[in-house]
């Protein structure tokens, strides 16, 4: 028997989440997959996806010659955005990108804080010398007051 808002007795109605879904992204294949499941989580919620770009003081790329040189930041923005871009094109979610500068768990913790989210969702370190000094990933699993999906 259903009641006259259409859901059965007992069951409760779904409503979408105003909270959202942040999603730590740095370029990084583990952060392209955590990105990837952070956007069908958001999709499942009927929430949108928040992808936060935390920058330390400037963007560095090799050269090719063992040398390194900072990009122009509108360059680097540019080059992220259309990453992001690529990794969302197949999925049907609303986005927005947060850049901050800082250190990534700390500014993932705040956006996260700040926007009141749903749950966190970060890629795996690759470098196996964070598996004995510490990832982002597991500071941010340790502080964080919200559910927290790590991606391999």
């Amino acid at each position: 028997m259903r009641d006259p808002a259409g859901s059965a007795h007992g069951e409760e109605s779904f409503s979408p989440s105003p909270a959202p879904v942040i999603a730590g992204f740095d370029g990084s294949a583990s952060s392209e997959h955590a990105l990837a499941y952070a956007a069908g989580l958001a999709r499942r919620l009927g929430t949108r996806l928040v992808v936060v770009y935390v920058r330390s003081t400037g963007t560095v790329m090799p050269t090719g010659f063992g040398a390194l040189d900072v990009l122009p930041d509108d360059i680097a923005d540019a080059d992220l955005i259309g990453q992001v871009g690529d990794v969302l094109s197949c999925c049907v979610v609303q986005w927005e990108l947060v850049e901050r500068m800082g250190s990534p768990d700390r500014e993932l913790l705040a956006v996260a804080d700040e926007l009141r989210a749903d749950a966190v969702v970060v890629g795996r370190s690759a470098s196996r010398l964070h598996r004995l000094v510490g990832s982002v990933a597991g500071r941010i699993v340790r502080r964080c007051d919200q559910p927290v999906v790590v991606v391999p």
